[in-house]
């Protein structure tokens, strides 16, 4: 005699059911959405990375390659690029007519070469003296600051191939380690005081 009463109630409860059963499925597969999408925007970063690293690696093999390249053959030909100015006579002139950066560019293009045992590509030397920046942001001063100390006869700049190359030149080795010489000199004066 009740039973159109239950009915009701039990058909509500399963509507009610159903509801709930229908937001926690939405909101499952939304869920599932943002993850889907978190994942992929990781993929593609991590894609970009390895790219990244590929071409890095692929620079250092040729640059390798160009090394050994160059050992098996010495006597590949060489263009010597003309320096231009006159040489200055007076070494002690010289360094003083040199800006601090200038100095500090012709001992850290010295130091290297005396560790590597052969002249330095200017890349190379973009690397070493602005390290924070890019070639393309330096390549000029770097260019300038070289011609400078070739100028001076300080450093010999030559290129093969397509790269452009500097060792510190007879020259600027005495002038290196007499400066360096008589730093120390200075220092063992000054710590006799």
């Amino acid at each position: 005699m009740f039973k159109w009463l239950f009915k009701r109630d039990i058909d509500e409860g399963i509507q009610d059911h159903l509801k709930k059963l229908n937001f926690h499925l939405a909101n499952s597969f939304m869920n599932v959405k943002k993850d889907m999408d978190s994942m992929s925007t990781e993929v593609t970063v991590n894609g970009e990375r390895f790219t990244q690293i590929d071409q890095r690696l692929r620079f250092l093999e040729s640059q390798i390659l160009t090394l050994f390249s160059q050992k098996q053959n010495p006597q590949e030909k060489t263009e010597e690029l003309p320096s231009p100015g006159l040489l200055s006579l007076d070494p002690e002139m010289v360094l003083s007519e040199l800006t601090y950066t200038q100095k500090s560019l012709l001992f850290a293009i010295y130091d290297h070469q005396k560790a590597l045992n052969t002249p330095l590509s200017t890349k190379s030397i973009a690397k070493i003296f602005y390290s924070g920046r890019s070639y393309a942001s330096v390549r000029t001063t770097i260019t300038e600051y070289l011609d400078i100390l070739a100028s001076h006869g300080l450093i010999k700049k030559v290129k093969k191939r397509r790269q452009s190359y500097s060792h510190v030149t007879e020259q600027g080795i005495n002038l290196i380690e007499k400066s360096v010489g008589k730093k120390k000199k200075n220092k063992r004066t000054a710590d006799a005081y």
